[in-house]
């Protein structure tokens, strides 16, 4: 069974970055140990499915580590102000909302399903937050989180962003993650997950899937290789 390292690219109100601790390790080992399949006193079988188990777990702790250590860009930048974006939505909807709500929401990936290890990935995001009539703040913040390959509830690298920490007020914002998974990180599915918060509260998410391989040939096409069992 092929091991997959699980990413999830979140935009939280709040997260604190997380760390793999050697707890954690002995529980992946004990889930990914194979030596219950050897066959009763068969301690050659059960010697090398312990050295495997540790040498996954070797691998888990080197990639949480880089992940970890892994340098992410952000930017933002305002390309409406709140005044059009009101006038655009009241002429569809006759007048505001009462609290401030989010009309769009799009995040797209580039790459978008096969990367090649060492090359950058660009997560673009546009949003249009429409003010309210009653309550006018409107705080949106982006942010990166990255959990562990076998616990996904477990973060290792979390990145918290604040898009209009200026005036959190409505309007159209277009903001941009970028990073470069490092060449030492093991290749597989990388899912990625997107959520946006507004003034506290989720409002949206959007989930894809980046294959990530060591060596695309020059007809463009991924080779696979050392794929964990």
């Amino acid at each position: 069974m092929k091991r997959i390292l699980f990413i999830c690219i979140i935009i939280a109100f709040a997260s604190g970055p997380g760390i793999v601790q050697a707890g954690l390790l002995d529980n992946i080992k004990d889930n990914i140990d194979q030596s219950g399949k050897c066959k009763e006193g068969d301690k050659d079988c059960v010697r090398k499915e312990k050295i495997k188990a540790a040498g996954r777990v070797a691998a888990i702790g080197l990639a949480a580590k880089l992940i970890k250590d892994m340098i992410v860009n952000y930017k933002t930048k305002k390309v409406t102000n709140e005044e059009k974006v009101a006038e655009e939505y009241i002429k569809e909807h006759k007048k505001l909302p009462k609290e401030p709500l989010v009309s769009k929401y799009l995040a797209t990936c580039q790459p978008e399903k096969v990367v090649k290890s060492g090359n950058k990935v660009i997560i673009h995001s546009d949003i249009i937050v429409v003010p309210g009539s009653d309550v006018k703040e409107a705080f949106v913040e982006e942010n990166l989180s990255i959990f562990d390959n076998e616990n996904h509830k477990e973060v290792i690298k979390s990145l918290k962003k604040p898009v209009n920490a200026k005036n959190k007020r409505g309007g159209r914002y277009q903001n941009e993650f970028s990073f470069t998974l490092p060449n030492e990180l093991p290749q597989g599915i990388y899912p990625v997950c997107t959520n946006l918060w507004l003034n506290g509260k989720e409002v949206n998410r959007h989930d894809r899937e980046l294959q990530l391989v060591l060596h695309i040939d020059p007809h463009g096409a991924m080779e696979i290789v050392a794929m964990a069992d």
